[in-house]
């Protein structure tokens, strides 16, 4: 069984002392830890050297695999595939692929120097978290508008064409809301470049030819025609945009969001984060076949008590 901890885990477990007893527990369940470049970033943001140390060493201690490629990758990956479905003509016959096999060699080192103990440069988690940290806030200010605009009136969003035509959308279905944050989301990436979607451009942009999400079926494309099937992770980023608005807007958002493609790739997710919990938790009711994620307790006095009576079957 594949588990993945979102990165609360990791610091209940640090605090507790108990990363050799939840050792014990995984091995013995013969259960395997995915671990994330989300968990990695996200302890390397604690201020405390002392502390990032200590957590980082119990990722490495539990951690058995890493999240190769990343999340962005595969989210861009199911772009692509339904463009060349698609949109056939909207491919690069001769995509530039240097940079993209440095930038999956890249992020394999950032698993490599956590086991070695190396954090990132300076200079470089720098610039990674003042990056990350405007596309946050973006996605924050972009939550509390929709979510206040919607509980005005839930009736008044559309898109317009390049002609002027109007297509109202009910913003109150899900399935709806998934795709306009795609639709929003690659359009924000390759045509607008916006700073922190940069991710997306990196791994889509050398497949297109020049103006393609300008082309006027792109909100057919987005719209109408991509399988929700084929797109899961997408649409698995869209759905908890759209139920992370019932719940008040946090910080943590964009990274909930993050995590949530880690739920979709194993077998079980755990966190600590309520909020993260029942979002994703509605997410699931959209998945069959895909189980709810777990939710542990930080003011109980053991993780690993709890990790043992959720993995004992009955």
């Amino acid at each position: 069984m594949n588990l993945y901890f979102d990165t609360n885990i990791y610091r209940y477990i640090t605090e507790l002392e108990e990363t050799s007893q939840v050792a014990e527990i995984l091995r013995q369940h013969n259960c395997h830890l995915c671990v994330s470049a989300g968990n990695l970033f996200e302890t390397y943001a604690l201020k405390s050297f002392a502390l990032q140390a200590k957590e980082m060493s119990s990722i490495v201690k539990l951690g058995s695999f890493f999240q190769s490629p990343p999340e962005s990758y595969l989210h861009a990956l199911e772009v692509r595939r339904e463009i060349k479905r698609l949109r056939p003509k909207w491919i690069e016959p001769v995509p530039r692929r240097r940079k993209e096999r440095d930038f999956l060699k890249n992020h394999l080192e950032l698993w490599k120097q956590a086991k070695r103990g190396q954090r990132p440069r300076p200079f470089a988690y720098e610039a990674y978290r003042r990056v990350a940290e405007q596309g946050i806030e973006s996605v924050r200010q972009t939550q509390k508008h929709l979510r206040s605009s919607l509980l005005d009136d839930p009736t008044g969003y559309g898109l317009i064409s390049s002609k002027g035509d109007h297509f109202p959308l009910d913003m109150e279905n899900p399935e709806v809301f998934w795709r306009v944050n795609g639709l929003v989301a690659w359009q924000q990436a390759i045509v607008q470049k916006l700073p922190a979607c940069r991710d997306y451009a990196d791994w889509l942009e050398p497949y297109l030819k020049p103006n393609s999400f300008s082309d006027p079926s792109y909100r057919l494309f987005w719209m109408e025609e991509v399988s929700a099937d084929a797109m899961p992770l997408n649409r698995l980023t869209g759905l908890m945009d759209y139920y992370q608005l019932k719940q008040k807007i946090t910080h943590g958002n964009a990274a909930d969001q993050i995590h949530a493609s880690c739920w979709y790739k194993n077998d079980l997710f755990m966190t600590a984060d309520r909020g993260l919990h029942e979002a994703l938790a509605s997410v699931a009711q959209h998945f069959q076949g895909h189980p709810s994620p777990a939710i542990v307790g930080r003011d109980m006095p053991s993780f690993a008590a709890q990790l043992e009576y959720i993995l004992t079957p009955g």
